[in-house]
């Protein structure tokens, strides 16, 4: 079968791309197994609700019911936000923040009957990595929706992600979620239930998450009873590396005859009778230290591939103290915070020791598969001697053969491609033609895939697709004829070259 080849993606306003070594080989994704443990965790932020009313250099206060871009915000909930429903009270030494959600029909919100309250940090704090905790009394009424999660700083939802540390939807709970919600190549969402053996709106408890480098946990009073990675996601969608986060704490109400699911949708519906229902906050939390401690690099390699980088985040006047599986070298960086290695044909851990003054020492590793070298079939285009691709139709502007903008490491040819993508296309699109391919189910069932070198302008985890056609039936106006099975990958590295 005659195969035609189609890139197309999506970076950001003039961006562009260098390709090379466009060939037939088995790609693996790098998907490192991550292990943290303490070390010397700080208190970084937090809000113990000892004023008399809310602090508004912390919080903002969300007022109306989200129209008009998400009447209901999106979920078709049946509360409106006014700020008068959070308050602080003190019960003899103690004081703590209350949200309250009553049943008080307003003519200027006729399909939002429940008055409640909601507190961002949006604009006042945000983090990335970190423990963030709450000690919290839960809502009892039935339709009661409380929720404390965080989204990114200037996020485009779902493909920027969203995190839900504790989100009950019962009378009386016994459960609480714990859920992500991303893009995996479209929209989906991966969460986990905790059952408590008490009412959780009986007395305050501590909900929490430990967010690092490509991993996060979820606990309550410190049992941990989910744990999300990119091995755990759909398609490995991950956007938990990529922002700074803020804090929300709300009581919405579910709406009157939605379906009710475990984890994602709009809730209960309400019975008035349950009402007013609250929701207490006793304090809110956030930690820094070992959560953002994770060694980062490859976890699959090739037996006897060199130069390869692993490194942890630099930790505050700490000693550095690497070690490698039998056969591998370190061939640079021992005592620093960034290793080169230059495996053998063993797998096994790489690892490293590190202690800042005043804490305690703790190791951390990554697990790294050692695999045979995959042959290559053939070499469809390297922009010098291997021409074995001709360009079709394309949105944007390529340039053969030109100097190589970074001829070191993953490609050191001297001449490439470049792509300049049009700024005014929403996809843009190169078309490839002369790859013959005899069974492309080859690549539907795993057996091969194909590769190529990239290096681009585009951010960290911009998506490339190839999508394979068969030139002999594909036309511009016959879709979906001709069209037999569809590649994407995700960018991991900017203004660097990698292999896709």
């Amino acid at each position: 079968m005659n195969q035609n080849d189609s890139f197309f993606g999506r970076p950001p306003k003039d961006n562009f791309y260098y390709l090379k070594r466009i060939f037939i080989a088995v790609l693996f994704l790098l998907l490192p197994f991550l292990k943290v443990q303490a070390q010397c965790n700080t208190l970084v932020w937090s809000d113990e609700f000892n004023g008399t009313t809310v602090d508004l250099t912390k919080w903002q206060s969300i007022s109306g019911n989200g129209c008009p871009s998400l009447c209901g915000f999106g979920n078709a909930e049946a509360q409106r936000y006014d700020p008068n429903q959070a308050t602080i009270v003190k019960e003899g030494t103690n004081s703590y923040l209350n949200i309250q959600a009553k049943y008080e029909p307003s003519a200027s919100f006729p399909d939002q009957p429940y008055a409640s309250s909601k507190l961002t940090t949006e604009g006042k704090y945000s983090l990335k990595y970190g423990r963030v905790e709450a000690r919290m009394k839960l809502s009892s009424g039935q339709g009661a929706w409380p929720a404390f999660w965080m989204l990114p700083v200037g996020g485009n939802w779902p493909f920027t992600g969203e995190i839900d540390i504790m989100e009950a939807k019962h009378r009386n709970p016994k459960s609480t979620d714990g859920t992500i919600h991303y893009d995996g190549n479209g929209y989906h969402f991966t969460g986990r239930s905790y059952s408590s053996p008490t009412d959780l709106s009986a007395d305050f408890h501590v909900y929490a998450v430990e967010w690092g480098p490509n991993f996060i946990k979820w606990f309550v009073d410190d049992v941990l009873f989910h744990t999300a990675t990119p091995n755990t996601t759909v398609n490995g969608g991950w956007p938990f590396n990529d922002n700074q986060f803020y804090i929300i704490l709300n009581l919405a109400v579910g709406s009157a005859g939605t379906p009710y699911t475990s984890v994602n949708g709009a809730g209960v519906p309400p019975i008035p009778a349950d009402f007013p229902a609250k929701l207490q906050v006793d304090y809110v939390r956030v930690y820094d230290g070992s959560y953002k401690y994770a060694v980062a690099g490859d976890a699959k390699v090739y037996q006897n591939e060199t130069g390869k980088t692993y490194s942890i985040n630099a930790i505050a006047g700490a000693a550095y103290n690497w070690s490698v599986p039998a056969g591998a070298t370190i061939t640079s960086g021992q005592g620093t915070n960034a290793v080169t290695v230059n495996w053998g044909t063993t797998s096994g851990d790489v690892s490293v020791t590190a202690a800042a003054s005043g804490c305690s020492a703790n190791t951390y590793k990554l697990t790294v598969t050692a695999e045979p070298a995959i042959p290559v079939e053939k070499i469809h285009e390297d922009f010098q001697s291997n021409r074995n691709i001709v360009y079709g139709n394309k949105t944007g502007v390529l340039t053969e053969a030109v100097a190589n903008p970074s001829a070191t490491g993953i490609n050191t040819s001297a001449l490439v491609g470049k792509y300049v993508r049009n700024s005014s296309e929403l996809y843009d699109v190169l078309n490839i033609r002369n790859v013959t391919i005899t069974n492309a189910n080859d690549y539907v069932y795993g057996r091969k895939r194909i590769s190529f070198d990239i290096y681009t302008s585009a951010p960290v985890g911009t998506k490339i697709s190839m999508q394979l056609e068969n030139s002999l039936v594909t036309t511009a106006t016959n879709y979906p004829s001709g069209r037999h099975s569809g590649y994407k990958a995700t960018t991991t590295v900017q203004n660097k070259w990698e292999t896709n």
